[in-house]
């Protein structure tokens, strides 16, 4: 649908800033925006609609804009208002589309638009028309997923859009205590690892909270978690390598032992070097697997007869116990 505009000079007391409908953007205009409004004024007029309420001007794109301007104490400027009755659902793709071109959208952004489309034009109108226009994949599950995601609080909201906590770690908060959320995001800004790591460690706090019915900030604060994160001889790399191994031996307390009995037992069978034992996943079945690395015939020739004597000598039964 075409919407006539007409440029007009406006005043920014007329301007309704509570009304957020179709604000999209997270975090603070840039400085750069600052600055050039400061020496040049307001180049691409914002685009405004007259509402029915009162007659307030409603800020359909540039908010960012508008508030520097404010800010810096402008009270008029030319913007580019609606005056014919449109829809709701025609304002918000006429704000979806002047962005086209513009900076993409970031996840946290991606999630608003998703959050408020669906409550403008409906799920079936968002996946279909929407998501399309904001780079997301035209899915039911998608859908879902960004749905929840806008429903973090805003500082969790301005971590995904600063990209410092993955989508993927992000998703696996959503279903974390809103009291809880907080504390395990700032535990993954201190670690500063992989997205497939922060989805790791949230996914374990969740689940030895939901095992020991215990907050989650509890088990952060639980003294060998505290070493470890406490301690100044360790790199992030290093804390983090070491808090997975504590969360997950928490977790999976059989488990862990099974695996620090097996890692004993193949270290005093004393195999060459290049030679590994490998379990069946989680230790469960019967199918086991060795992998022997060599160089040339006479090298694996040694290596296998030395396993033949191994076995022969019955020290393998330890492993396989």
């Amino acid at each position: 649908m075409k919407i006539k505009r007409n440029f007009e000079e406006i005043s920014l007391a007329d301007i309704d800033f509570s009304n957020e409908c179709f604000k999209f953007a997270v975090g603070s205009p840039p400085e750069q925006l600052r600055e050039s409004i400061k020496g040049y004024g307001i180049l691409c007029p914002p685009i405004l609609y007259v509402s029915g309420d009162g007659g307030k001007l409603v800020i359909v794109s540039g908010f960012g804009r508008l508030h520097v301007a404010r800010e810096l104490k402008i009270t008029k400027l030319v913007a580019a208002v609606i005056t014919q009755n449109v829809s709701m659902a025609d304002l918000l793709m006429l704000a979806l589309n002047e962005r086209i071109g513009k900076r993409a959208l970031n996840a946290a952004e991606q999630a608003l638009v998703v959050s408020k489309a669906a409550n403008i034009a409906g799920r079936e109108n968002t996946i279909k028309q929407v998501m399309p226009l904001v780079g997301l994949e035209p899915s039911g599950k998608v859908f879902d997923q960004y749905l929840m995601l806008s429903g973090l609080e805003r500082p969790l909201l301005n971590y995904l859009a600063e990209n410092r906590i993955s989508v993927q770690a992000a998703l696996e908060l959503c279903k974390v205590e809103a009291t809880e959320r907080l504390a395990l995001a700032e535990l993954l800004l201190s670690l500063g690892c992989s997205a497939s790591i922060q989805k790791d460690v949230v996914v374990l706090c969740r689940e030895i909270a939901l095992r020991e019915k215990l907050p989650v900030h509890e088990i952060l604060a639980d003294s060998e978690a505290r070493q470890i994160m406490d301690n100044p001889g360790l790199n992030r790399r290093q804390k983090t390598n070491l808090l997975r191994v504590y969360l997950r031996k928490r977790r999976y307390p059989l488990l862990s032992k099974r695996e620090a009995q097996f890692k004993q037992s193949v270290d005093e069978l004393r195999l060459p070097p290049g030679v590994m034992v490998k379990p069946p996943p989680y230790f469960e079945g019967d199918r086991w697997s060795l992998e022997v690395g060599f160089r040339d015939e006479k090298e694996l020739a040694s290596k296998l007869k030395k396993i033949d004597e191994l076995v022969a000598s019955g020290r393998f039964v330890g492993v396989l116990r």
